[in-house]
C-alpha cells in the first residue's frame, strides 16, 4: 500500500511564482506617481479618451503636454487639423461626461478664488 503523502516523481518543474516587489523595466523612461488635482468630470473625460486611444491615462496626459509644448494638437493629423470625425466624436463624449464648460472659465475661476477670499 502506497503512503498518502508519497511525493510524486514527475520531471516537470514547478511553475516560476511572479516576482515580488518592483516590476520589471520595460520601458527607458522612469515614470513617477504624481497627485494632481482636476475638476471631476475632466478627470472622467481624461480616462474614457486615453482608454479610447488604448492607452494608460498617465501616458494620454503625457501625450497631450509634449505636443502642447512642441506647439501641435494630439488630436490634429498631418496637417495640423482635427479630423471631423474625430472632432466629432470628442464632442460627444464631452458631452456625455456633462462638460458644458471652457478651459478660459475654468481659468476665470481660479483667478478670481483669491478675490473671494480677500473679500471675505
Amino acid at each position: 500500500m502506497a503512503a498518502k503523502n508519497a511525493t510524486k516523481t514527475d520531471s516537470t518543474p514547478a511553475p516560476e511564482k511572479p516576482r515580488r516587489g518592483r516590476r520589471k523595466k520595460i520601458s527607458k523612461y522612469n515614470r513617477i506617481l504624481i497627485g494632481v488635482r482636476v475638476e471631476e468630470h475632466v478627470a472622467k473625460l481624461l480616462r474614457a479618451i486615453a482608454i479610447m486611444l488604448g492607452l494608460p491615462t498617465g501616458e494620454f496626459i503625457e501625450q497631450l503636454l509634449l505636443a502642447a509644448i512642441e506647439g501641435e494638437n494630439a488630436f490634429a493629423d498631418s496637417k495640423g487639423r482635427i479630423p471631423p470625425a474625430t472632432k466629432a466624436k470628442l464632442d460627444s463624449l464631452k458631452h456625455a461626461y456633462d462638460i458644458s464648460f471652457t478651459r478660459q472659465e475654468l481659468l476665470e475661476e481660479r483667478k478670481a478664488a483669491p478675490e473671494k477670499l480677500m473679500a471675505d
